[in-house]
């Protein structure tokens, strides 16, 4: 078997498989013929990058962001990169409209409704198909280059990043959510929302009601006790625990370590002052942003706390997976969170590759 008929069954592997199974789907036999050709300094890069190209346009397109966007010259570049590939330009960079106008997937005059169906329909499954391709291509080159499959996973989103990291990709794009943003005006707060007033205009109340999948009247016995702005502060927040109410979803979130700005984000607000006691931040969002928020999550951005109790953002925040990087001292230690906690990037060990490769 040559190389390229190996890597193409790596490629064939389930999108649902983490890195690990990927490379279980290869014989022994198989991973050393991969490893006879010699190769260059570049560990054969464009080798590797047209065999990811094969069988999909997708594929195809998504290869050329990411080497474009990270310039990618070396399969080392690559596995250096794919986390971030994974974790913030298909999250929060990915133009995807222009996605799929380049692989023809849809028309160029296609309205902004149509559009935003969908995008609604098939954002979740293109990103998955990204975390999936990385996965693939980084176990290719190791088995091309010879570095062990458990110095590669250590750098690499865990097992649920194909289910994680598309729902961090569509709350990206659909945060703070309609309730929050309902909030933010109700409290005179400068937010992203640039219709107008639903609480002076019935069909844009109608709109994010919409959203919410519930009625006005519904969104305004939600915020009838809301009172002024207490507090704000902005920083990076973990997901600690989604739960569900009545119309709502409850997120309650704990600062990452050292994660909480010095200033106030918004003057004349007085910056949160935590102590061992409290507050505890807990925001509301409609169920629908509820169902695809997770534990462990990251969420990097401004948040005020109303005198009544309730928290809200006024502007998306940037969203993470959690699977990247380094968690807290002492989480994930257990095997069951064992796949959340991963090295840095900077910990792929090179010197473990085969010599005579």
């Amino acid at each position: 078997m040559t190389a390229g008929c190996c890597a193409e069954k790596v490629c064939a592997a389930s999108m649902d498989q983490p890195i690990e199974e990927v490379a279980g789907e290869l014989d022994d036999e198989q991973i050393e013929k991969f490893g006879d050709e010699e190769v260059d300094e570049t560990y054969d890069w464009e080798a590797v990058k047209d065999t990811m190209r094969l069988h999909d346009i997708r594929r195809s397109v998504m290869m050329t962001l990411f080497s474009e966007r990270y310039n990618i010259t070396s399969s080392v570049d690559a596995l250096i990169n794919a986390p971030l590939f994974m974790d913030e330009f298909l999250v929060s960079e990915f133009n995807y409209r222009e996605f799929v106008h380049t692989t023809g997937l849809c028309e160029d005059d296609m309205t902004e409704e149509e559009f935003e169906i969908y995008e609604e329909q098939n954002l979740k499954d293109d990103v998955a198909l990204g975390v999936s391709l990385m996965n693939q291509m980084a176990t290719t080159i190791a088995f091309k280059i010879g570095i062990p499959m458990g110095e590669v996973s250590k750098t690499m989103p865990g097992g649920g990043a194909i289910r994680t990291i598309p729902k961090c990709a569509v709350l990206a794009r659909r945060l703070p959510g309609a309730l929050c943003t309902c909030r933010a005006i109700k409290a005179n707060l400068e937010n992203d929302y640039t219709g107008k007033n639903p609480f002076e205009d019935e069909e844009a109340a109608a709109k994010l009601a919409e959203k919410m999948d519930c009625s006005w009247e519904d969104i305004q016995m939600v915020l009838g006790r809301d009172d002024e702005v207490k507090s704000c502060f902005a920083g990076r927040m973990r997901v600690s625990f989604v739960g569900k109410a009545d119309l709502v979803s409850i997120v309650s979130l704990t600062a990452v370590p050292d994660g909480i700005s010095s200033e106030s984000p918004r003057p004349g607000v007085p910056l949160t002052q935590f102590t061992d006691e409290g507050p505890d931040v807990l925001v509301e969002v409609e169920q629908s942003i509820g169902d695809l928020l997770e534990e462990d999550m990251i969420l990097d951005g401004d948040f005020y706390e109303l005198v009544n109790g309730p928290w809200l953002m006024c502007s998306a925040p940037k969203v993470q997976s959690g699977l990247v990087g380094e968690k807290e001292d002492g989480e994930g230690e257990d095997e069951e969170e064992g796949d959340s906690k991963r090295l840095s990037v900077s910990q792929i060990d090179l010197s473990m590759a085969d010599p005579e490769l």
